[in-house]
């Protein structure tokens, strides 16, 4: 049996529900304590996060980041590539360069944030689960919030439905609307 020193296991007690932090540990306990060796030893080249790299292939990346309780993560990543995205887009139709390039400009952009996200999303991880562990009373942890995304998913795709709604019976009142809410 590994014998754990009292950093890990209050960062285990942070992530982990009680049952899950006792031996034999399960395959997803035993990768966090792989990532908490690795970020403990200071290893120059962040680890990998599969979960975050594929769904920021649909821009529900921030679902991972709710899913982990780092609210204010997935609020600015959510609101600052929206921002970005919608922004570039208004920016490349003012200037004529054909039909593709634009779509590749921003397929390019959603690249780098999808592999920044996959290399850096532990080590954002990690660096939260730092901060916040000390603050936390003993078996009072954080551990995974599967309620939050899917309350978030149902408000987008709510919204997402009303937008569709209004850019289908009124496509005239939808383009003003954006001109007036990206351009006054």
């Amino acid at each position: 049996m590994v014998k754990h020193s009292t950093e890990q296991k209050k960062f285990l007690a942070f992530i982990k529900s009680a049952k899950e932090t006792n031996p034999p540990f399960g395959p997803d306990t035993r990768y966090y304590l792989d990532l908490y060796e690795h970020f403990r030893l200071g290893k120059w080249f962040q680890s990998w996060n599969w979960a975050v790299f594929l769904l920021s292939f649909f821009d529900l990346d921030y679902y991972w980041f709710l899913y982990r309780r780092m609210y204010w993560n997935a609020f600015f990543l959510f609101l600052g590539r929206t921002t970005f995205i919608v922004s570039l887009i208004f920016a490349l139709q003012k200037v004529n360069l054909g039909p593709y390039l634009p779509k590749i400009i921003i397929y390019l952009f959603r690249m780098i944030l999808s592999l920044g996200l996959g290399v850096f999303a532990n080590a954002l991880y990690f660096k939260f689960v730092k901060r916040k562990m000390y603050s936390v009373k003993p078996g009072q942890g954080l551990g995974p919030n599967p309620i939050l995304p899917i309350i978030v998913l149902m408000i987008q795709i709510a919204y997402l439905s009303m937008i569709f709604r209004l850019l289908i019976d009124q496509p005239e009142a939808f383009k003003k609307l954006l001109q007036g809410f990206y351009f006054s």
